[in-house]
């Protein structure tokens, strides 16, 4: 490769990086803000300058506030699949995966509240914001049921000896369970063990899906 071909490779590749970091921070700042004051508080500006940036950076990268709030769903889900939940049960099959699955959600989304609490800021929304806020809500638990829908969808009957069951409705089902449970446990996080919890999901799901 030619001394200039190299040049140019080496300031793409650290603009790159730049680019890959500076929107890193801005959507770690954009969670941190959401999570401590809301939605309404939280702006392209705001975020921008608690990144360590000018005010005007979030609004060149994401151009818009919505485009940033949908932006920020995708990545924790994103980062939360990559990390934990799609390596987590790529060993496993049948109802085993399912049971898997539970056991990852219960094991991590404590570990990181302010995450937590910013998407789940952000699923509520829907309930008193725009329409676009309802989108992101709907987006973001489809995603999730068609993630445990894959799953019961490719139990083995046979092997597991499973019973007929919808794997569309059983989705709907485990979403609305893990969403209640977190939602509780950010509200009033004391009384709730989520070990215990955890375990019983485990329980439920293990006679829905089984004979």
């Amino acid at each position: 490769m030619k001394a200039h071909a190299l040049v140019t490779h080496s300031i793409r590749r650290t603009q790159e990086e730049r680019w890959s970091e500076s929107n890193r921070r801005m959507l770690d700042a954009a969670i941190r803000l959401i999570a401590n004051q809301g939605i309404a508080k939280t702006t392209l500006a705001l975020v921008g300058e608690e990144a360590g940036y000018s005010r005007g950076l979030a609004s060149h990268r994401f151009g818009t506030k919505s485009e940033l709030l949908v932006a920020v769903v995708k990545d924790i889900q994103d980062r939360f699949a990559t990390t934990y939940l799609l390596p987590g049960v790529e060993n496993y099959q049948g109802v085993e995966a399912v049971l898997k699955a539970i056991d990852i959600y219960f094991d991590t989304f404590s570990k990181d509240v302010i995450t937590t609490r910013a998407f789940y800021v952000l699923l509520t929304s829907s309930l008193t914001e725009t329409e676009e806020s309802a989108m992101l809500s709907v987006k973001a638990n489809e995603r999730f049921r068609e993630f445990f829908e894959g799953l019961i969808g490719n139990i083995d009957l046979e092997r597991d000896g499973v019973s007929d069951v919808d794997p569309s409705a059983q989705a709907r089902l485990i979403v609305g369970m893990l969403r209640g449970v977190t939602l509780e446990w950010l509200i009033d996080p004391d009384p709730v063990d989520l070990q215990q919890v955890g375990k019983n999901a485990r329980q439920v799901l293990q006679t829905a899906l089984s004979w």
